[in-house]
């Protein structure tokens, strides 16, 4: 381990560094061509699509428990409601969520194909396996949004963050 320690640290202590390093953008260029970048359309389009309808969903969720309009709802209603909203938001992205999927596979079986991008994944998925091949996973992405999402406005109504940086709200 110390022999190695000490080769490193030669390495690193006497290596001429260039102003412009180009090594490190030849390795990144790499990494895009391998595609490190693959899928980031149909990311987009799920997160995108999946907020449309998660924050205003959450929003109308919570107004329902307030007791008047100067009250806030309780934490317990923040909680439902972003449980109920994540929940809702995943499976209406899930359709987004498996063409991201099947884009950004790095190996694929005997009998996949490669797509060229969303509109040929859309038509193919379609084709071959029918419309109820977009909900493959909801299930379990419910499992782990809503919660996630019920947890994260708990957390926000609750002012943990604030509280842990020492922000008065």
């Amino acid at each position: 381990m110390q022999l190695l320690y000490s080769e490193m640290s030669s390495f690193l202590l006497y290596r001429p560094v260039m102003p412009f390093d180009l090594s490190r953008f030849k390795a990144i260029a790499v990494a895009l061509r391998r595609g490190a970048c693959k899928g980031n359309a149909a990311t987009l389009l799920r997160d995108v699509f999946f907020s449309l309808i998660y924050f205003p969903l959450f929003a109308n969720l919570r107004d329902l428990g307030r007791t008047n309009q100067v009250d806030e709802a309780p934490f317990y209603w923040s909680f439902t409601s972003g449980l109920i909203a994540g929940g809702v938001a995943a499976v209406a992205a899930n359709p987004a969520d498996v063409i991201k999927t099947r884009l950004q596979l790095l190996t694929r079986g005997a009998n996949e194909r490669a797509y060229t991008g969303i509109p040929d994944a859309f038509r193919s998925i379609v084709r071959e396996e029918g419309f109820s091949a977009f909900m493959k996973g909801a299930g379990c992405r419910v499992m782990v949004i809503a919660p996630l999402f019920g947890i994260a406005q708990t957390v926000y109504y609750l002012g943990v963050a604030e509280r842990i940086l020492g922000i008065k709200n």
